[in-house]
């Protein structure tokens, strides 16, 4: 397994694909499938072409199984820079092996290296499996977004 950055003349494709993933899970209610598929696939392809993210991609015999793309915000109250996970997504084939893990440190490093003191990230509720894992790693719910439909 190896981590590399991306790199947009060979890796671009199949990130577009990898970013299906993003809906393997109970959609909340309201957000039909098909269109979150191509919502998230427009912004990615959008975030491919912004040079100011940090995308890191993990290649297993050559192959492209996950990648985590970066970037700075700033906390709303407190005006602090903080890193942020923009999409963290790992392979089908890749899953359960700790790769989520191992990528959400390479952001906690990566964030170190940028001298930001914090490390952020969104998740809908109904993504149970990576809800749990930042909880296992230590992440805290700090806001939730509540909706209902009329």
């Amino acid at each position: 397994m190896k981590f590399d950055k991306y790199n947009k003349a060979t890796d671009k494709e199949v990130l577009l694909e990898l970013v299906s993933r993003l809906s393997d899970f109970t959609l909340p209610d309201g957000v039909p499938e098909e269109i979150f598929k191509a919502k998230q696939a427009s912004l990615m392809e959008k975030d491919l072409e912004n040079e100011s993210n940090t995308i890191m991609v993990v290649k297993q015999v050559g192959h492209i199984i996950a990648f985590i793309q970066l970037e700075t915000d700033v906390d709303w109250i407190s005006g602090e820079k903080y890193g942020y996970i923009s999409r963290i997504i790992v392979s089908e084939s890749a899953e359960g092996n700790g790769l989520g893990k191992k990528l959400m440190t390479l952001a906690e490093e990566w964030a170190t290296e940028n001298g930001y003191s914090a490390v952020g990230l969104n998740v809908f509720s109904q993504n149970t499996r990576a809800f749990r894992l930042y909880e296992s790693i230590g992440y805290k719910t700090e806001t939730v977004k509540m909706m209902k439909r009329l």
